[in-house]
């Protein structure tokens, strides 16, 4: 396989994963603040608790966040961190964006 295919493998997998809205809405809440509780992301970005749960599992299968359960007030709580995969694959998803933007622009 050559590096140009390798590229368009690499560029295809990121789209299937962040193309998503709901995804791309969690990895951009998760990639500006350091950890985000599950109601906070309810709140923030209007998923239902079984959509959110559904993506979350995904994003965790993937490496891309880790999830951390934790009891407060003797409440269980879940609080969710992007991990250094999901920070690094999610930036070159957006400068992916960013190029195809540039070059939108350029073809004026």
């Amino acid at each position: 396989m050559s590096e140009k295919s390798l590229d368009r493998d690499k560029v295809a997998h990121l789209e299937k994963i962040f193309q998503v809205p709901a995804r791309l809405k969690i990895m951009s809440a998760l990639l500006a603040r350091d950890a985000v509780d599950f109601t906070e992301l309810i709140e923030l970005l209007g998923l239902t608790r079984g959509n959110l749960s559904m993506h979350m599992k995904l994003l965790n299968e993937k490496k891309y966040i880790k999830i951390i359960k934790k009891f407060v007030k003797n409440r269980p709580k879940t609080i969710y961190q992007i991990t250094e995969i999901g920070r690094s694959d999610f930036k070159k998803y957006i400068s992916i964006l960013e190029e195809i933007i540039s070059k939108l622009k350029e073809s004026r």
